[in-house]
């Protein structure tokens, strides 16, 4: 926390001339923006945690308005309960001692799931301030962070130099001489073309060494920087650091492209100069064929004072003529070669001019970058000692960082647990709601049961009532039914008498005795029979009347409701029964 104090000289020292404010200013813009970025991480996780108790309050308060509304059904359904209790009797005492069981199953739920949400409050109130603590942390952290700004800004500083310089580097390599020089300045451009190849080399392996001393500034300050900064800022920093490594590795790339490219050009002067040296040796050449053409030309002009009849019949003019165009042709190639190269040789004039003012500005590049490179040299040296009384600090930090990632771990299974054991509640509440609802839908049968029960009641009452004016006339048939057999019994004495009495006669020896009295005999069976055959069909009417008031009464009796079906049948008594119309006629009379 006290390590600012100590950067400030080192970052007065950065701040100097127009690039180093314009710098300072980048890398103020990078560094608020890391502060925005750490900010906005800590808001982050408050705001997940914030969000978190505000789902779990939601679902606690989602879970006591449904434990209210239960609460509600159940106290209502409890007065329907006590209203129908007078009426229903027996049959609904069943009922309600179910219902009273489910009750006290809810309550108990009911109280479980009350200190379930007292611990799942309890700890929130944990997690709450362990967040307050972490963000305690993190705010640390930021500061710690801090620190470390004037390192990064020195850090690009040295990087946008070290562009600055490969791309002036990259533009001196690009450059390319013209591909002819003049005859007579070749040889000192060539020199200068060696030197000026040997100070590219020589800038090449200095922007080397730099970019090894800035190699090593970035792998001290990363060491450095890795100390000091959380994982997921190291991580970016990782990333960064290894993008700048590709892009250091392309520059490489580009200047060994660059190297090429100038023994490439080295070659081609070798054989422009094997090209000059080839027309020297062909110009040479014309000139000895034009001496010798002029030789033999003049031999030929004097061979004839001697005399030599093989030489009478050449002619000597168009020989003449032929070295003569020989000549204008080779005097308009060297005119014109002489131009090409006296324009090659203002191009190359020109290129060298650039390539000296190139020079010159790396020279001057060079001179800044040592000086830069001193200055991050101090800066470095400054931050070291800065940062040693902070290794204490990122330790404690770093150890409670730890910690916190372990009571984060711990907090996240004991939400975890709690959203298991509020999911099991959650079910377990439909299944207490399921039951409650088997529980209203057993009250709404009672209900229609009992007005059923209500109904049949009155109507039994009122067949009773109907009834009971037809007990004299089954009382008065049952009379008949004993009278008819006593009748019945006297008969078969009476003819059980007549047997005995016949059998007596039948011992008698009058034979007119005999024949009146079996005539009498044969009419008074004959009136026994018709009279047995009357009484008989009394009887059997008798019978089937009484068999049609037994079941008319065994109509009216209750069936036992709990036997076959949860409802009373009543079977009612069919129009036009017998029943019936001995009713109406004993009302008509």
């Amino acid at each position: 926390m006290a390590t600012r104090p100590v950067l400030g000289p080192a970052r007065d020292n950065v701040t100097i001339g127009a690039s180093s404010r314009h710098t300072s200013a980048k890398s103020r813009h990078v560094e608020g923006l890391d502060e925005r970025r750490s900010r906005v991480e800590a808001e982050g996780l408050a705001e997940a945690a914030k969000k978190e108790s505000i789902a779990v309050r939601e679902s606690l308060a989602l879970a006591r308005r449904e434990l209210d509304k239960a609460n509600a059904r159940i106290a209502r359904r409890d007065e329907t309960i006590t209203a129908l209790r007078p009426r229903s009797g027996g049959t609904s005492s069943d009922l309600e001692r179910r219902f009273s069981e489910l009750v006290q199953e809810h309550k108990q739920s009911k109280q479980k799931y009350q200190t379930e949400l007292e611990t799942v409050t309890k700890r929130n109130a944990a997690l709450a301030t362990e967040l307050e603590a972490a963000k305690a942390r993190a705010a640390e952290l930021e500061h710690v962070q801090g620190s470390t700004a004037d390192l990064r800004k020195a850090n690009v500083l040295a990087e946008t130099e070290n562009l600055k310089l490969k791309r002036e580097v990259e533009s001196l390599r690009g450059d390319r001489s013209a591909e002819h020089d003049p005859k007579n300045r070749l040889e000192a451009l060539e020199v200068e073309r060696d030197g000026v190849g040997a100070k590219l080399q020589e800038t090449v392996e200095q922007t080397h060494r730099l970019e090894a001393l800035l190699e090593a500034a970035a792998v001290a300050y990363r060491l450095l920087y890795r100390d000091s900064v959380p994982r997921q800022g190291l991580q970016r920093t990782r990333a960064v650091l290894a993008q700048e490594r590709l892009e250091s590795a392309a520059w490489r790339r580009r200047a060994e492209v660059a190297e090429q490219q100038v023994g490439e050009l080295r070659s081609e002067v070798a054989q422009l100069r094997e090209a000059i040296h080839l027309q020297r040796e062909m110009g040479q050449m014309d000139r000895e064929r034009e001496v010798t053409m002029l030789a033999s030309a003049e031999r030929y002009e004097i061979a004839p004072l001697q005399s030599d009849p093989r030489l009478d019949h050449i002619d000597t003019l168009p020989l003449v003529d032929l070295v003569i165009n020989h000549a204008s042709l080779a005097s308009s190639h060297y005119a014109n070669e002489i131009h090409d190269l006296t324009s090659a040789f203002r191009c190359a004039s020109a290129d060298l001019s650039e390539i000296t003012s190139s020079r010159d500005a790396l020279h001057s590049s060079l001179s800044t970058l040592q000086v830069e490179h001193t200055k991050l040299q101090s800066l470095h040296a400054a931050v070291v000692a800065a940062h040693a009384p902070c290794d204490g600090l990122a330790a404690a930090l770093r150890s409670d960082l730890q910690r916190a990632n372990v009571s984060e771990a711990r907090q996240r299974s004991l939400l975890h647990d709690t959203e298991e054991e509020v999911s099991a509640l959650e079910e377990r509440n439909r299944a207490d709601r399921e039951l409650l609802k088997r529980a209203n839908d057993t009250a709404a049968w009672a209900k229609l049961a009992e007005n059923a029960l209500v109904d049949e009641l009155k109507e039994l009452k009122d067949a009773l009532q109907d009834a009971a004016q037809y007990r004299p006339l089954y009382e008065d048939l049952m009379d008949e039914h004993e009278i008819m057999l006593s009748r019945e019994a006297m008969a078969i004495d009476e003819a059980e008498r007549v047997g005995q009495q016949n059998v007596e006669l039948m011992g008698s020896v009058s034979g007119g005795q005999k024949i009146g009295y079996i005539d009498a005999l044969r009419r008074e069976a004959a009136a026994v029979k018709h009279e047995l055959a009357s009484t008989r069909h009394l009887l059997n009417s008798a019978s089937d009347r009484i068999a049609k008031l037994e079941a008319e009464n065994e109509a009216y009796k209750a069936v036992d409701p709990w036997a076959g079906s949860t409802r009373t049948k009543v079977r009612r008594q069919p129009e036009g029964s017998g029943l019936v119309n001995s009713a109406l006629g004993r009302s008509r009379r």
